[in-house]
């Protein structure tokens, strides 16, 4: 877990501060971090507001939020299963953030 946090961490900076393009990294996101890729998201996830998925790092921070991708069907059962759980700790955090 160290050695991720700090890649990532090291990989925000080299694309915010450094400009370095092209750095893709598995994050949690706020989908509305980019339009497109966002709406994309939402449709694979029931309109989650937030997911799990690669995203591609620029100068702003989220420059490009990419799709699941192609999904078995044992993994879409499981993905739909996942998604109601999702929401609800998605709503309970906005409401503690608000509290």
């Amino acid at each position: 877990m160290a050695y991720a946090g700090a890649r990532f961490a090291i990989n925000i900076l080299e694309a915010t501060v450094g400009g370095k393009t092209g750095i893709v990294e598995p994050t949690y996101v706020d989908l509305s971090a980019d339009i497109e890729g966002g709406k994309i998201l939402k449709g694979e996830t029931q309109d989650c507001e937030y997911f799990a998925t690669n995203v591609e790092l620029g100068h702003d921070g989220v420059h490009k939020i990419f799709s699941i991708g192609q999904l078995s069907e044992f993994e879409k059962g499981i993905l739909a299963q996942a998604i109601p759980q999702l929401k609800a700790n998605v709503e309970s955090g906005v409401q503690f953030i608000k509290a």
